[in-house]
């Protein structure tokens, strides 16, 4: 079942569309965002444009552990899988390199709890930023889409972000990664 939300700059004529997925067989939802210039005018400067902004809480009592791999570089340890934890007042940032989506690291991550998780993931062909943010235990703020921005949009110009999904889980990470293969 999709959905749209439309906000829209009267003066600039800034217009932001958000089209979101949520589906009835799996715990997911996927979203994508589009800017466009509806007025007569360049818009203002548009500036880190992010396609995810948003808290996660979990449950943890001391850390919630961060899942991902490494990408391709023609490397022995090219896919490895790597954890990170993510500590109360720890803040880790993920990107692709060379504007190639899984060059160095790939766009999927796993966020694990307590018996509860979230796996989200990238849509993007180019290079890509992601940033976790931990204010406390089992409380994450994950940021992530365009690696830069820094544009205008001359009228009747669009643009969209990297498509973006969230696949909520419950028991440990395998169980989230295996509902990622069967969803995708």
């Amino acid at each position: 079942e999709s959905q749209e939300v439309l906000f829209r700059d009267h003066t600039t004529g800034l217009e932001l569309r958000v089209t979101a997925r949520v589906f009835d067989d799996f715990p997911a939802i996927e979203w994508v965002a589009k800017f466009k210039n509806t007025g007569a005018t360049d818009t203002p400067l548009l500036k880190q444009i992010q396609a995810l902004d948003g808290v996660f809480t979990l449950p943890a009592a001391k850390a919630t552990t961060l899942h991902w791999a490494l990408g391709g570089v023609a490397s022995f340890d090219d896919f490895a899988p790597r954890t990170t934890e993510l500590k109360p007042g720890a803040a880790f940032a993920l990107q692709c390199r060379d504007g190639r989506s899984s060059s160095e690291v790939l766009p999927f991550f796993n966020l694990e709890g307590e018996g509860a998780g979230v796996v989200l993931a990238v849509g993007w062909s180019g290079k890509w930023l992601a940033k976790f943010d931990s204010a406390q235990a089992g409380t994450v703020r994950v940021q992530a889409g365009l690696a830069h921005t820094s544009l205008i949009l001359r009228p009747g110009e669009e643009i969209r972000t990297p498509s973006m999904l969230a696949l909520f889980y419950q028991g440990d990470r395998w169980r989230g990664q295996n509902l990622l293969r069967q969803f995708i």
